[in-house]
């Protein structure tokens, strides 16, 4: 697929406009059009558009435009459809997999030891962002309540709502039994209750009576 939508020119991965517009069903004259309208700096331009050419089948040369992944991500992101939406995630892997191959051939040695050092920063980033990822999940699935205690604690509060207002207190809202929750742990979200309080959450929706309003 990658050879089909991306190739290497000049140690960069590219694809053109003839792919484009074959890939998204469009004239090339069209996409074309796309490109030079497009709303973008003159720096961005020159940085991710080239012009180039291609033979045509009445063996005349004919322009195109070849850009880069940030280039063919601003011109199709006005394209839409659900067609569409397949070709950007096809292009979108065909870039990684081509630059993934680039990246696999270069001898860091031969780079200036400036390129190297951007490279090793871009690496770190790559594994800190990685590493982060990571330590969320392991947040997510170790320090707050499970999935499976969410749904227990959903089905206390409308028991206890429900109790409320079948025995007449007109003001019991559900909504007023996670104000209280959120409160009491200090958390935007109930789901972000920690996991060792479980049963404290329960017993405290249990418990729970509106507040009285005051008479004027």
């Amino acid at each position: 697929m990658n050879q089909q939508l991306v190739f290497i020119q000049n140690g960069r991965a590219v694809t053109d406009s003839l792919l484009v517009a074959e890939k998204f069903g469009k004239e090339h004259k069209h996409v074309m059009r796309d490109i030079r309208e497009l709303e973008c700096s003159e720096e961005f331009r020159q940085s991710n558009f080239g012009l180039s050419t291609y033979v045509s089948g009445q063996n005349k040369g004919l322009p195109k435009v070849e850009m880069t992944r940030d280039g063919f991500t601003f011109l199709v992101m006005g394209y839409t459809g659900s067609e569409a939406a397949r070709f950007k995630e096809d292009y979108i892997k065909a870039f990684n997999m081509m630059e993934q191959q680039i990246m696999g051939s270069i001898n860091l040695s031969q780079l200036s030891p400036q390129l190297q050092h951007y490279i090793y920063l871009e690496q770190r980033a790559n594994n800190i962002e990685n590493d982060v990822s990571q330590l969320k999940q392991v947040v997510d699935n170790e320090v707050w309540i499970t999935e499976a205690q969410r749904g227990q604690l959903r089905t206390a509060v409308n028991n206890r709502a429900g109790q409320l207002l079948n025995t007449g207190y007109g003001n019991a809202h559900f909504q007023g039994i996670y104000s209280t929750l959120k409160t009491h742990f200090g958390v935007a979200k109930y789901d972000k209750i920690p996991r060792k309080d479980f049963e404290l959450a329960l017993d405290i929706v249990r418990g729970w009576y509106p507040k009285i309003r005051e008479a004027n």
